[in-house]
């Protein structure tokens, strides 16, 4: 068992839905400290309830009880949570650009918060390539859980990138 580390895993928003890669890290957190870093889908948007509706729960995220090192929450022992901005239509250069500067920024901004230093970096996002390698962490780890380019919804495209 993996014990005494520090851990940042970005991947989908905590809690939404129970997935391995979420009860993996439940299993570490009596031994390590998790860093989770809420990110933003890989669906292409719609204009329909449903999109518009998560659409305004992330921006909340963003907003919501916002200390000024960072949006933390702390629901089990050892688990910090942030929520960087991110937008959707990654598939542009510039709107992943920013979206990488903003996860990057926030997740440096919240490790010198909390003195994390050579932690693990775990992912399950392909979309996170760009922050990869760039956050002083000494093992990175793609966690691949599906073939995300073929999920019905997904932009297969910025998947494959």
């Amino acid at each position: 068992m993996l014990k005494g580390h520090d851990i940042l895993v970005l991947s989908d928003d905590w809690g939404r839905h129970q997935f391995s890669c979420q009860h993996i890290v439940e299993r570490l957190l009596p031994f390590n400290r998790v860093l989770w870093v809420n990110t933003i889908g890989f669906r292409t948007i719609k204009l329909n309830r449903y999109d518009i509706r998560r659409a305004l729960e992330k921006m909340q995220s963003w907003i919501r009880a916002k200390p000024a090192r960072g949006n933390t929450v702390n629901p089990i022992s050892n688990l910090h949570i942030i929520n960087p901005v991110c937008l959707p239509f990654g598939g542009r250069k510039a709107v992943r650009l920013f979206n990488d500067l903003s996860v990057r920024h926030s997740i440096r901004e919240q490790t010198l918060h909390l003195g994390i230093k050579n932690s693990i970096l775990i992912t399950t996002l392909p979309t996170a390539a760009g922050v990869t390698g760039t956050l002083g962490e000494c093992l990175s780890v793609y966690y691949c859980v599906d073939d995300t380019s073929l999920w019905p919804g997904n932009d297969g495209d910025l998947m494959r990138w």
